[in-house]
């Protein structure tokens, strides 16, 4: 048996173990990809959960699925609670990630869905960020990017390689979702 596993009832195998004996966190969620009408993304600038150093990422608005909602669903009320936008526009699914990654003290395994969708327009001032929580504390702004900025910046953005994944999605709508495999990060 591969290290780091053991077996359990029914011959199945349990997950590895976190360093401090705790069964790692799985969980789902469905993130947005919004574009403007000039093509800029809107990402949000967020604290590395697992960092003592104050390193930032650049992720994608989205979190958690609720037990027993939609995908979609999940993404529109994420969208609307981190930042005060509500998203009408249909919604297409352009990429499955698997993520693994420490928060608050625990490895968290999560299953991501990202949804493309345009907007046609914002009102000054629409984007609020909500930090009531700690999760969306570690959120300190948002920009919106050109895939050029995203490009030629020198920062971390989430999902890695997003500028290209966008720019296969756009030029081919009809093409299937892309899969990224298990991150660590």
């Amino acid at each position: 048996m591969p290290e780091g596993l053991s077996g359990s009832a029914g011959g199945r195998l349990s997950s590895p173990r976190t360093p401090c004996g705790k069964e790692p966190i799985n969980r789902t969620a469905a993130r947005a990809i919004i574009l403007d009408p000039d093509g800029r993304v809107l990402l949000l600038r967020t604290l590395n959960p697992d960092s003592t150093s104050g390193s930032y990422w650049w992720i994608v608005p989205g979190g958690g699925v609720r037990s027993g909602e939609e995908l979609v669903e999940g993404a529109r009320r994420e969208v609307f609670e981190e930042v005060g936008i509500r998203l009408d526009s249909p919604m297409r699914h352009v990429l499955t990630r698997n993520a693994v990654f420490h928060m608050s003290g625990r490895m968290i395994r999560q299953q991501e869905y990202y949804y493309l969708v345009s907007i046609s327009h914002l009102q000054s001032g629409e984007i609020r960020l909500n930090d009531r929580d700690e999760e969306l504390a570690r959120i300190d702004q948002f920009k919106w990017w050109s895939l050029e900025e995203i490009d030629t910046s020198t920062d971390v953005f989430i999902p890695g390689g997003i500028a290209n994944m966008l720019r296969r999605s756009l030029s081919n709508p009809n093409t299937c979702a892309e899969y990224l495999s298990e991150v660590d990060e």
